[in-house]
């Protein structure tokens, strides 16, 4: 997270201000980390789930090993069983 600085009534503050963006996991379907979480909260448990779902890994498979990662850091978030297939 980044800030920004303003005046305000000649005081200087700083204002939060999030600039964060989204990394591209699947350049092949384009598909982000955020939307690789999004279907994991909503109930994807595995690599399969991913693939039905969203695509992940089913043209050139360069992203396999990382949306497997997204996966195991899900299951270590929530507690959530996640099958590493």
């Amino acid at each position: 997270m980044l800030s920004g600085l303003q005046f305000l009534d000649d005081v200087l503050i700083m204002i939060p201000v999030c600039t964060r963006t989204h990394m591209y996991i699947c350049v092949c379907n384009g598909i982000t980390d955020r939307e690789i979480r999004s279907c994991v909260e909503q109930g994807a448990c595995c690599m399969a789930d991913l693939q039905r779902e969203l695509g992940v890994a089913t043209q050139c498979g360069r992203c396999a090993a990382h949306a497997r990662e997204l996966l195991q850091d899900a299951e270590q978030r929530h507690g959530s069983p996640v099958e590493h297939a």
